[in-house]
């Protein structure tokens, strides 16, 4: 997918492959993106964090160690975080010289008090010294999709949405970063009226440096064009960038011990002004969608997304 950002109009694109097409809009409140914002939203998120502090919000907390350690092994964690010596997923290890450097591996897989483990990791920044490292696992991740239509029709089908978001609660939290908080997303056709209507979400942290905020609410209009045999929906994408990787917590007056959490996390893209983006997709319908919309008059929701 070409990565790109536009202001409030929709533009249509240029296909790509042999059937597929998009557009791209953002849903801003009160005008176009600044053109400040618009170059830092094409701007490639690092490849690699390394933030101190406990993240404020996005937490993914039942990610599985194996899922973390296949992307970001211990080798590597001991290469970002120069103090971690032996890192052990059953117990404590140390040093036998000095006990220093030993690295518990939590998996929450296998805990039987998941919220006591939290609890236990929420202490960063007031008795342990806490940080994130992590790898960018996905750019702008999908939070809603439009119920696909399938033109069943011999002429171009337009459809028209409305895109709304409102962010219900944000909050302040350890030095490296600040206020995060959940976006709610919704998608309401205005040919189908509520009946077709989608609801996402989607939460995130947002780094010190960054000074820009998400507006508390947006609404944007959205618009795609399905030719005849074609299906067509929406994606809506955050404006944030989801990391893979781990909480790891130090305890300096404890023979300089970690305890470490594999999670994911959502961070906001800095300089973006508004929490989401739309782009309009297009596909070759399958047969079977074809008939039941022609069965339906023209137009129907479609049986799968691709």
């Amino acid at each position: 997918m070409r990565k790109c950002l536009l202001p409030r109009t929709l533009t249509r694109a240029g296909a790509v492959g042999a059937s597929t097409a998009l557009a791209f809009g953002v849903a801003v409140l009160g005008g176009p993106v600044p053109a400040t914002a618009v170059a830092a939203e094409q701007s490639r998120p690092p490849a690699k964090v390394n933030h101190q502090g406990m993240p404020g919000d996005g937490i993914d907390q039942m990610v599985r160690r194996a899922d973390v350690k296949s992307k970001y092994g211990y080798e590597e964690l001991k290469r970002d975080v120069p103090g971690i010596q032996y890192i052990s997923e059953t117990g404590w290890d140390y040093d036998p010289q000095n006990k220093r450097g030993s690295a518990r591996i939590i998996d929450p897989q296998f805990e039987t008090d998941r919220e006591g483990m939290w609890r236990f990791a929420a202490r960063c920044g007031k008795e342990s010294r806490c940080s994130f490292v992590g790898k960018l696992e996905q750019e702008k991740p999908v939070v809603a999709q439009s119920i696909p239509l399938t033109n069943g029709t011999q002429s171009p089908v337009t459809r028209s949405y409305t895109i709304n978001t409102s962010e219900d609660r944000s909050r302040s939290e350890t030095t490296g970063w600040t206020a995060g908080g959940s976006v709610n997303i919704g998608i309401m056709p205005k040919e189908g009226g509520a009946n077709g209507s989608v609801t996402g979400n989607f939460s995130y942290s947002k780094q010190t440096t960054d000074t820009t905020s998400f507006g508390k609410s947006t609404s944007e209009s959205a618009m795609y064009l399905v030719q005849p045999g074609n299906k067509g929906w929406i994606d809506v994408r955050a404006n944030a960038d989801r990391y893979i990787g781990w909480l790891v917590m130090n305890y300096p007056n404890s023979n300089n011990s970690y305890m470490i959490f594999p999670i994911k996390l959502d961070i906001k893209r800095a300089g973006a002004m508004a929490p989401v983006e739309w782009h309009a997709k297009e596909v070759r319908a399958d047969p079977a969608d074809v008939r039941n919309a022609q069965r339906s008059g023209g137009v129907a929701r479609s049986t799968t997304r691709s």
